[in-house]
């Protein structure tokens, strides 16, 4: 790719040549990582402690900006590549996703859960995946999930009016989990502006293969820092070692930065044109 400087080390993700990994030896929180920074599947400082590390490592994760050529290919099978090249003299942008498989994820509209006290459905469109949220802040209120696996994450969103709860798997040892944000990006916002998505909240791993139980009690309580005490659900994913997640490549004319902080540099809006168009090669 075309960098915006001539030299890089060797482990930047802004590297003008390499091959970025979606697995790596995973590093546990708190602990020396394992590795370089590129090449770490756990997102601590945006996901916290609970990343369960399945979404690929930085290197993978991150935008390859000024592409003129890129290939994705299985390690398994290196020979079966997809190359891709700009169909015209302008460079591409290229990002890779690692998608969590359809029947491993469980909403929080699934008749695996059951809901005990008061709760109530919420639709929030700024989700990709529908939107679909179940709220309480009723305090003894619970939410038992059966799931199969070794592990699992609860995905939540975050916010500023967010409260505890009390997590147990299969009728362990109680924990406490605080769903409000830990920071926020524009300082004196209002509550909501500040939510964040898609957020692993709680992961358990490394149980023994078969049916557990997951339960979420709504204590009705809050840190000093939080305004309310609600309790959020999104979804669940089960978490096993033969799950297979597959990849999918976005190959992008331009690319902007969301939710930036007010001081922080950014690029003018996009906005798509009556006859614009591109091509790009790609070679099986």
């Amino acid at each position: 790719r075309r960098g915006a400087y001539s030299i890089y080390p060797c482990d930047s993700i802004g590297r003008s040549r390499g091959t970025a990994k979606k697995e790596s030896e995973q590093s546990a929180f708190g602990c020396a990582p394992a590795n370089s920074w590129k090449d770490d599947a756990r997102h601590d400082i945006l996901n916290g402690k609970y990343d369960p590390g399945i979404d690929g490592t930085n290197d993978f994760c991150s935008l390859k900006a000024d592409l003129f050529l890129g290939s994705v290919y299985s390690s398994s099978f290196r020979s079966a590549q997809l190359r891709f090249l700009p169909g015209d003299a302008k460079p591409m942008h290229l990002r890779a996703r690692a998608e969590y498989p359809p029947d491993r994820v469980i909403s929080c509209t699934d008749d695996r859960i059951r809901y005990i006290g008061t709760w109530w459905p919420m639709t929030d469109s700024n989700y990709e995946s529908g939107g679909q949220e179940m709220w309480s802040s009723q305090p003894g209120a619970k939410a038992r999930i059966t799931f199969h696996g070794t592990g699992i994450v609860w995905y939540a969103p975050r916010d500023v009016n967010y409260g505890l709860a009390q997590v147990v798997i299969d009728g362990g040892c109680p924990r406490i989990i605080n769903q409000r944000i830990d920071g926020v990006d524009f300082p004196g916002s209002a509550a909501g502006f500040d939510k964040k998505y898609h957020y692993p909240v709680f992961s358990a791993t490394g149980l023994n293969p078969g049916e557990h139980t997951l339960e979420i009690e709504v204590l009705g309580k809050h840190a000093e820092d939080s305004c309310g005490s609600y309790i959020v659900l999104e979804e669940f994913y089960e978490l096993s070692p033969e799950i297979s997640q597959t990849v999918s490549v976005h190959l992008l004319q331009d690319y902007n930065y969301p939710h930036i902080a007010w001081g922080n540099w950014k690029k003018k809006a996009i906005t798509p044109k009556a006859g614009a168009n591109g091509a790009v090669r790609i070679q099986i």
